[in-house]
């Protein structure tokens, strides 16, 4: 089924599209079409990215209600912690070919060490979990879940790839993580919410 482009409309519940977003993708599509991207893991990060990158630069945060707009934060902060982390894993020479940041933290938990030696390409974010989707809900949930659902996919890739697993492909990615972050700082100040967390012992 065909739709005319004058039924077309902008949803006023979302921003006009993003044009640094939108060339990224149309770059990934002609990376896609050329076969450019050899590696499976590489072009599942490569689209979990764009697709994060959209739907998160496509809220509306001047009507987002301000739990929502926390838990968003708070997504942005993990993706952005571990965009930076996996960056830097990628770019650490001393980093054998295989470890992954989800082996990395194995490795020092099982060796006793509290803190990991890591290269990073940007400071860290507060350390956070990643909300569950489930939970932003109110008038935006259909918009807003869908961060989550691109956060947690795209945070998994992330945890569990090698440098070897993106062998060739270092350029295509190290684009999309430096967009994230890029991404990440610009939009920070605008989820910025007065909330505080509470530890409360039963």
């Amino acid at each position: 089924m065909e739709i005319p482009i004058s039924e077309i409309h902008h949803d006023e519940n979302l921003k006009k599209c993003d044009i640094e977003i939108i060339e990224l993708i149309s770059k990934r599509m002609g990376w896609t079409e050329q076969g450019l991207i050899k590696n499976d893991l590489s072009k599942c990060i490569v689209m979990k990215g764009c697709s994060y990158l959209d739907s998160l630069c496509s809220l509306k945060f001047s009507i987002t209600p301000d739990d929502d707009k926390a838990l968003i934060r708070d997504t942005m902060y993990y993706v952005g912690n571990y965009t930076n982390m996996f960056y830097g894993l990628l770019l650490d020479e001393d980093v054998e070919g295989d470890i992954t940041l989800f082996k990395r933290t194995k490795q020092c938990i099982e060796n006793g060490e509290k803190d990991i030696n890591a290269l990073l390409v940007h400071d860290l974010y507060p350390m956070v979990s990643l909300p569950n989707k489930e939970v932003i809900d109110d008038i935006y949930d259909i918009y807003a879940s869908f961060i989550g659902e691109h956060a947690q996919r795209l945070s998994s890739f992330l945890q569990h790839t090698s440098k070897n697993d993106i062998e060739s492909d270092e350029e295509y990615i190290f684009e999309v993580l430096k967009m994230i972050l890029k991404k990440t700082d610009e939009l920070l100040p605008q989820v910025k919410v007065n909330s505080k967390k509470f530890i409360v012992k039963m």
